[in-house]
């Protein structure tokens, strides 16, 4: 039972499509309340999940399971890469990533305080940190990784089983903080129990997170357990604690997140959230970014169901709005969702991964959904200065309208919002007059200029 399995389902990338050029230059990532710090700089960063091995055939290295050249593409590209390991990872994928000869482990009880499960996650999450270092793929290497997830979605497995579960959490985190991978760890949807310095340690082999000069800059551990603690208890706690304790034990140098764990996150991981809105959503701890893991595009097919779709307004409409609420991580599930290849889709999930996503499955742009966006992101850009700088100042304008406004000493930005799903308004706003449409945010980057609006 060695690490011969295919890797493939255990590791997630998201890659960043914020414009950075990456550099071999070791770098230091860190973060405080109002964002992730790329060498003493807050970025907004803006980001879109692509899985690898679902992707089209010119992706496929080595039978579509190559990672380390995978992460140098992207880094190859200018991206950042947020690297969420888990080892579990849901994604509709068959039995949620983990290989199916590990359930027939004699003693095995998966995402808990079990040492046959922490032995075969331990081993799985060193080899692909170790991978990563030795291409010095870490931020703080030169590389293009600047975040490490440990486990994923945990926090509600730990509610529900109480004790193991938190002993689990503190596990992970003190493991993957133990990998020395120089850049943030990360636990989604884990509030509780979650430490504070989570590192993961696979892809230091071959150097990719960005403490080695590769193009990590973040991990995931774990995704999604929340529901999970929530509904087994005690030993889901355990198994989130010791999910987080062993991800920081992996030291990697970028920081680790926990996705939709909103229960028992470590004091040294970053709980984030996943959905279809986020903007109401705030960290555990208040020196810690508002992160966004999971902006679903769409939704997954399913066979004999209908074909999920999200309107380009919408989307827009929700990242608007989580920017404006100090949000400065955003990544969009899916961005490209691709195609279950051979047997790999989990029960009833349909062949096609499409995701309704700005990408489609052929990987070819679906307008107006990839133009709309695309506009959104460059005004978002054009704000990053005064988004980084201060926190917004409210101003009630009427029935469900607000100005969100960013200024400080060199820069200005504005968010007009209407939060009406009916009736369109007309604001008065610093002198000027903006027209509104019904659930819109209008985006000013000089306070003045109407340069978007979400539902035009």
């Amino acid at each position: 039972m060695g690490l011969n399995f295919r890797y493939k389902a255990w590791v997630f990338l998201w890659v960043l499509c914020c414009s950075s050029l990456i550099s071999s230059v070791k770098a230091t990532v860190t973060y405080d309340h109002k964002a992730v710090i790329i060498n003493g700089q807050r970025r907004i960063l803006l980001s879109g999940s692509i899985h690898y091995p679902r992707s089209t055939p010119e992706y496929y290295f080595e039978e579509r399971y190559d990672l380390v050249k995978f992460i140098q593409l992207v880094q190859q590209a200018g991206l950042y890469v947020h690297l969420r390991i888990g080892p579990y990872v849901c994604a509709e994928w068959n039995f949620g990533g983990f290989p199916v000869w590990l359930k027939f482990v004699p003693g095995m009880a998966f995402r808990t305080d079990n040492e046959p499960f922490k032995a075969a996650m331990q081993k799985f999450t060193e080899k692909i940190v170790g991978m990563m270092k030795q291409e010095k793929l870490f931020e703080t290497q030169g590389g293009p990784i600047i975040l490490s997830q440990i486990e994923n979605e945990y926090g509600p497995v730990e509610w529900e089983i109480g004790a193991p579960g938190k002993a689990y959490t503190k596990w992970a985190a003190q493991m993957a903080e133990g990998l020395s991978t120089g850049v943030p760890w990360i636990m989604c949807k884990q509030d509780e129990d979650v430490p504070d310095s989570i590192i993961v340690g696979m892809m230091k082999q071959e150097k990719l997170f960005e403490t080695q000069g590769g193009p990590i800059i973040l991990s995931q551990i774990e995704n999604e357990y929340g529901p999970v603690e929530w509904e087994i208890g005690a030993p889901g706690k355990a198994y989130t604690k010791w999910a987080a304790q062993m991800a920081e034990g992996l030291s990697t140098g970028v920081p680790w997140i926990m996705c939709k764990q909103d229960e028992d996150v470590p004091d040294s991981i970053i709980n984030t959230c996943n959905g279809f809105y986020c903007e109401g959503f705030k960290p555990k701890s208040d020196n810690k970014p508002k992160m966004w893991t999971e902006n679903w595009t769409g939704w997954f097919p399913e066979f004999g169901g209908a074909v999920p779709y999200r309107p380009a307004e919408d989307i827009a409409f929700s990242v608007a709005r989580f920017i404006h609420n100090g949000g400065s991580f955003m990544n969009y599930y899916m961005y490209h969702g691709g195609t279950n290849f051979d047997r790999t889709a989990g029960q009833f999930i349909a062949t096609s991964y499409d995701y309704d996503a700005p990408l489609d499955e052929y990987g070819l742009p679906r307008e107006p959904k990839y133009s709309h966006l695309t506009k959104l992101h460059k005004v978002i850009k054009l704000c990053e200065p005064a988004l980084v700088s201060v926190d917004p100042t409210v101003t009630w304008l009427g029935d469900k309208l607000e100005a969100h406004v960013f200024k400080s000493e060199s820069s200005c930005a504005a968010f007009l919002s209407n939060y009406n799903d009916s009736y369109a308004a007309r604001v008065s706003f610093w002198g000027s007059t903006y027209d509104l449409p019904p659930w819109s945010v209008s985006i000013l980057p000089d306070c003045k200029t109407e340069y978007y609006n979400t539902a035009k």
